[in-house]
């Protein structure tokens, strides 16, 4: 199966087409911002007549520099007005029938349109991606469907920056297509037919169609992983890593800043320093402090027969914990990261949430996790 490459060479923009959908034909349509558009042509034209006049206005006498600055003024507005056209053209629409899709497309440079059988498209794809959110990076989740041979005519079902609500979007996507669910994992993608979609892992383990092979007498296999027994529930317990990765910045940033501020009180004999080496002091215990704070953060994962706890622990306390009941639990995969991430996870997916574990750990302790979590809420 080809994966679509569509979706990561354009800005990110949020997509539900089957928002309110239950049955075929559905009709869905993506427009380009009339506001944005215009607002963009307008502020193109503004900063021109700006520049324009400062030629007439400055000092500027040398006809080279006058050249030079009207060919920057030229590329300015072409850019501003090129990007208010493009955002007020773009036209999409989708009819998708019984029979199959048919697409309609208008942008600056494309009028197209084309129709494809539904028996031409591989499945229903989610998926993962880093892409461009604003003035930063962020992970996009997404929902394909996947046409076998042409990327082209792959169609984005849904696109959003929260997890929440990609699995349910996806199911009803097979369900109404009659189309297996793909999803991207360690292993490769797995494939889910439309009719098996409702069922559990526990349901899935009943009948066969999941196998186990947790050994109950296993230890994990790397250092990085501990498991104690609370009750009847299984603790697993990782290092935080993915809040050092995600702010680990935050200590030395305070450590080096304090520093700084210190030193700069400490070089000014003539400046009052006290309220300098205060600030820089506090700064360094601020930093110490969080140094402390994720040297001694827990990521664990509590697993029992009834429900699956993610939460995160220090000495003083928990936060950030959520549960999923172990008979809503529909998949225990090793997710592949998106583009550039560099870091997979062990989730736990339901409709919603979907409880993420394991950042940093081992591939063989995140296998060893996910057979346990299967194992342990299958019973």
């Amino acid at each position: 199966m080809r994966r679509s490459t569509k979706g990561r060479t354009e800005k990110f923009r949020k997509v539900d087409l089957l928002a309110g959908a239950d049955s075929l034909p559905v009709h869905a349509e993506v427009k380009g911002s009339v506001w944005v558009g215009a607002g963009t042509i307008m502020a193109g034209l503004f900063l021109g007549g700006v520049l324009v006049r400062s030629i007439f206005l400055g000092p500027m006498r040398d006809w080279m520099g006058i050249v030079l600055f009207v060919c920057f003024i030229a590329f300015v507005v072409w850019t501003a007005v090129l990007c208010g056209i493009k955002e007020l053209m773009l036209h999409r629409a989708w009819d998708v029938t019984a029979n199959g899709v048919e697409c309609r497309e208008r942008e600056i440079r494309v009028w197209k349109e084309w129709s494809e059988p539904l028996s031409a498209y591989e499945g229903v794809l989610a998926r993962q991606e880093l892409l461009p959110v604003g003035k930063r990076m962020r992970v996009v989740y997404s929902i394909e469907l996947v046409h076998r041979s042409d990327d082209a005519k792959s169609v984005m079902l849904y696109s959003s920056v929260a997890p929440e609500g990609l699995r349910a979007s996806q199911e009803r996507a097979a369900r109404l297509f009659n189309l297996p669910a793909l999803t991207v994992s360690a292993a490769g993608i797995e494939k889910r037919q439309a009719e098996d979609l409702d069922k559990s892992v526990r349901e899935r383990v009943a009948e066969a169609g999941l196998p186990v092979t947790f050994d109950p007498a296993s230890k994990p296999p790397g250092k990085s992983l501990t498991v104690r027994v609370d009750g009847d529930a299984l603790v697993l317990s990782a290092p935080g890593r993915s809040l050092i990765v995600r702010h680990g910045w935050v200590f030395p940033a305070l450590i080096l800043g304090g520093g700084a501020i210190g030193a700069a009180g400490l070089l000014e004999p003539e400046q009052p320093t006290t309220l300098a080496l205060m600030v820089g002091s506090l700064s360094i215990l601020a930093g110490v402090g969080a140094l402390v704070f994720f040297l001694l953060l827990k990521e664990e994962l509590v697993v029992s027969s009834t429900e699956v706890r993610k939460r995160w622990r220090h000495p003083w306390g928990g936060f950030f914990e959520a549960a999923v009941p172990a008979e809503e639990i529909e998949d225990v995969i090793i997710q592949t990261p998106p583009d550039g991430q560099g870091m997979a996870t062990v989730q736990v997916i339901s409709d919603s949430p979907v409880l993420q574990f394991g950042v940093g750990l081992p591939k063989v302790d995140k296998e060893w996790v996910r057979d346990c979590v299967i194992a342990v809420i299958s019973k």
